[in-house]
């Protein structure tokens, strides 16, 4: 709960809306997490595989992914500015990123495979946390703080 109140601070002041959103974003980024996680068990030994010769097209395959990642946080957690779309963001990464951290180290069969096939899906959602901040940051910005543009 400490943590949360840490969040969920705007002006040395903690709001309900603040608070709200802080555990909307967290929660929609475990739920983002595991569909990410499925999704690699699904693709299997073809491409979580070092000499995969799909491995490019998945790196590839990121980047309009991370894209439709954002568009998807956005349509779950909508924010109002660009600042707090970034808090969003941030927030729900992070969750998805402990997620991952603890998950591939303490369940890896969650993922599907051995130790090389961990090995090609953490540095993949490495890959896909990058871009996707690139997006993010560089992309275009929430529908509500373009409007007001």
């Amino acid at each position: 709960t400490h943590i949360l109140f840490v969040f969920a601070r705007t002006n040395n002041q903690p709001t309900k809306r603040t608070m709200a959103s802080t555990l909307r974003s967290i929660v929609v980024g475990v739920i983002l997490w595991f569909a990410a996680a499925l999704f690699i068990r699904l693709l299997g030994d073809t491409f979580m595989s070092l000499s995969s010769p799909y491995l490019l097209a998945l790196y590839a395959a990121g980047v309009p992914v991370s894209f439709a990642l954002v568009y998807t946080l956005r349509l779950m957690a909508p924010s109002r500015t660009a600042e707090e779309d970034l808090r969003t963001f941030v927030l729900a990464t992070g969750a998805a990123t402990l997620c991952d951290g603890a998950a591939l180290v303490y369940a890896p069969w969650l993922y599907g495979g051995g130790a090389e096939y961990c090995l090609v899906a953490g540095a993949n959602i490495l890959w896909g946390v990058g871009v996707t901040s690139l997006v993010v940051l560089f992309g275009p910005g929430p529908a509500s703080a373009q409007k007001k543009a």
